[in-house]
């Protein structure tokens, strides 16, 4: 099997393996991401730009994990993406898409900055018994107290995964589909919640069989 071919088979593999994007000093945007696993991989190839895909900047970056975007527009809102580059030249297709805000001074003076980042989950949509498990990921930009959480449409707490104090950094939480009593959720959609101690932020998951 060829490059391409093997790449375009694990792409869901390719866009499990989140970034994180963490604001570094005024007008920069340092991005991190985990590597990929194929033998001949050759780098990676940063794409970002101030409207979504497709992005306007492309950047060849190497085999390194983490680049450091400088010089940017304070007040914008970047847009992100990540391929993978063969020792061939073949390209992957392109990674799930973050976004950052470059902050203003003001916005960092006055408490702006976020404290941590909700990034994605994956697989969404779940198919609990294809894929057994989904992947919640996100990042803190500083220790702290931490709350993952899964809600139903009504309201009601599904389970608890996380309810403690967390390092600064990239962190992936698994989640096999089963509630607090260690039974399968039903078919629908639902929400995780992220709460750290100055910030919550909420993404939604669908789920069926």
């Amino acid at each position: 099997m060829s490059f391409r071919e093997s790449k375009v088979v694990r792409i869901s593999a390719f866009v499990y393996l989140f970034l994180v994007i963490a604001p570094v000093f005024a007008g920069d945007l340092k991005i991190v991401w985990q590597p990929n696993a194929e033998a001949d991989l050759a780098g990676y190839v940063v794409y970002y730009g101030t409207a979504e895909r497709p992005q306007r900047h492309r950047i060849e970056v190497g085999p390194q994990t983490e680049y450091l975007l400088q010089n940017l527009p304070v007040g914008e809102t970047y847009y992100i993406s990540i391929t993978a580059v063969d020792r061939t030249g073949n390209e992957s297709l392109l990674s799930e898409q973050i976004s950052a805000r470059v902050l203003t001074d003001q916005e960092k003076h006055g408490g702006g900055s976020p404290q941590h980042y909700l990034l994605s989950s994956h697989p969404n949509p779940f198919h609990i018994k294809s894929n057994k498990i989904t992947t919640l990921a996100f990042a803190l930009t500083e220790s702290s107290p931490v709350k993952l959480e899964i809600f139903n449409l009504l309201g009601q707490r599904v389970i608890s995964l996380v309810d403690k104090t967390l390092t600064a950094g990239a962190q992936t939480i698994a989640w096999n589909g089963f509630d607090a009593q260690r039974r399968p959720v039903h078919t629908g959609v639902y929400w995780y919640r992220l709460q750290t101690s100055r910030q919550i932020s909420t993404q939604r998951l669908i789920i069926y069989y």
